[in-house]
């Protein structure tokens, strides 16, 4: 059966071709190997990720040189956390049970947090708690994702806010990025293909 793009794309992966020479041949020297060792390309994927604002591991070698990289999902949850600690409202943030997935993305685990008590930042999550379309509520999440650098996903849960990295906004930034790095010859979304 044939097989077309559908403009989906698996979220928080990415394909990319090495530029570099330094960082193909090590691409190369690790499909040569058996078993594959991708733990060998970690430092290239480190270097990537700090180039582009998000944590990146290798997850797979594909045919023709191409790489897939995927975001870190622990790593990243842990950045949240780090970042909302920083804040003076926040009472508490870490990462929580759980999580969601999508076909072939990383398992996303919330990290929930807890507001101060007393703070304009708790009324506006009772705010939001009764209308998550709530401007207020809408505005203070669009300022945690500038704090984080991240784009969100926010859920209410009680008197605590859940909130994820959003990675169908974020990988299309994170492929822009990707194609921007002289090193990376080409880059492109990690199309999902549907049987006709």
């Amino acid at each position: 059966m044939p097989q077309r793009p559908i403009g989906s794309f698996v979220p928080g992966h990415i394909l990319v071709k090495f530029q570099s020479e330094s960082a193909d041949r090590a691409v190369r020297t690790v499909a040569a190997g058996y078993p594959l060792d991708l733990s060998l390309l970690a430092p290239i994927a480190e270097w990537l990720g700090s180039r582009v604002g998000a944590p990146l591991v290798v997850e797979q070698l594909q045919s023709g040189g191409w790489v897939r990289l995927a975001v870190d999902p622990e790593a990243l949850a842990a950045r949240i956390v780090a970042s909302l600690t920083e804040l003076d409202y926040v009472e508490d943030a870490r990462i929580g049970p759980g999580g969601k997935q999508s076909i072939g993305a990383p398992l996303l685990r919330p990290v929930e947090v807890r507001i101060r008590p007393g703070t304009p930042q708790a009324k506006t999550l009772r705010k939001g708690s009764r209308d998550p379309r709530d401007k207020s509520f809408q505005g203070w999440i669009a300022q945690l994702e500038e704090h984080t650098a991240l784009p969100l996903a926010a859920e209410l849960n009680g008197n605590s806010l859940q909130l994820e990295p959003d990675l169908q906004r974020l990988t299309p930034s994170l492929l822009e990025k990707l194609e921007a790095l002289p090193e990376i010859e080409a880059a492109q979304l990690n199309q999902l293909l549907e049987s006709k």
